[in-house]
């Protein structure tokens, strides 16, 4: 986690001047959040900011679209003639695309005296992210610590391989000015089994911006607030993985390792209690559903 301050300060002068444009209507508002930005705070709007999530959600989309697009099209060639039902393991079915979330936590390894989130453990990591948008973090996460671990179970749904992206993590890496992010990265592996690992390859050290396979890089737009999609990765934010890039067919457990310390600006704050990778959610696009 980090200090968001100056990064709310920022966002909230957006969302102002958005709101001034519309002239008279929001008056009153900006002259109130205009006292406020005086005096240093960081205090938005509801209304004014629940807007300006699906709007910088959308435009966050468009600014990856060539990237997402072009990978959409890469897997839909892909599976051409394929067939789809071919990795099914015994006793499952596909569902329908949008499956879930992580049902269970199999290990949790924090480092450093990381407390960060675990009041509510594992609770809040189970159900659906807490996105709060391009310029401030979600607060609903659980802490790792710098090289922390953690391993969740997908049983109800797994995770199958379908067209195009199969799982998205949503962190909580925030983007005060919209270009790049403050990234604690981690690395992230899947497997049937929970023994036997394939690892989507993070290395944000010799890597820049957004440090490709890492998870914890993109902002996280997708709340039930603002009922964004979080199977929709043109909207939700989050870091995006297919299991055919590593040749797998279907995972059951997802591992999350923190990389921070590969980062200086997320290194720097290793001594904190909500130090390194914040894990808030992890959603199943393509779900494959227990026979019933």
């Amino acid at each position: 986690m980090k200090n968001k301050v100056q990064g709310l300060q920022e966002r909230c002068w957006h969302s102002m001047m958005r709101c001034y444009r519309r002239w008279p209507r929001c008056f009153g508002l900006v002259a109130i959040l205009g006292v406020l930005w005086g005096l240093g705070g960081a205090a938005c709007v509801g209304g004014v900011a629940q807007e300006s999530v699906a709007g910088d959600a959308a435009e966050w989309g468009a600014e990856a679209g060539a990237e997402q697009q072009a990978w959409k099209a890469k897997e839909l060639t892909a599976w051409e003639g394929s067939d789809l039902d071919a990795g099914i393991p015994e006793g499952y079915v596909w569902g329908e695309a949008g499956g879930g979330f992580a049902q269970g936590v199999v290990s949790f390894s924090p480092t450093g005296g990381v407390s960060y989130g675990q009041e509510d453990f594992p609770n809040k990591l189970l159900g659906p992210p807490q996105g709060s948008g391009l310029g401030k973090g979600s607060l609903d996460v659980v802490s790792l610590g710098c090289g922390g671990e953690i391993i969740l179970e997908f049983s109800d749904p797994m995770i199958g391989d379908g067209p195009g992206p199969d799982f998205i993590v949503f962190e909580n890496a925030f983007s005060p000015n919209g270009v790049g992010s403050f990234a604690e990265p981690a690395e992230v592996s899947v497997s049937v089994d929970g023994k036997n690992w394939r690892v989507f390859p993070c290395d944000p050290q010799s890597a820049s911006w957004p440090y490709a396979q890492c998870a914890g890089v993109r902002p996280v737009f997708s709340s039930p607030e603002n009922r964004i999609s979080p199977y929709d990765p043109q909207v939700s934010g989050g870091d995006v993985y297919d299991l055919r890039d590593l040749g797998v067919s279907v995972a059951r457990f997802v591992r999350i390792r923190d990389r921070s310390r590969a980062l200086p600006d997320a290194a720097r704050w290793c001594q904190a209690h909500n130090a390194g990778f914040d894990l808030d959610a992890i959603s199943v696009i393509w779900p494959y559903r227990p026979k019933p």
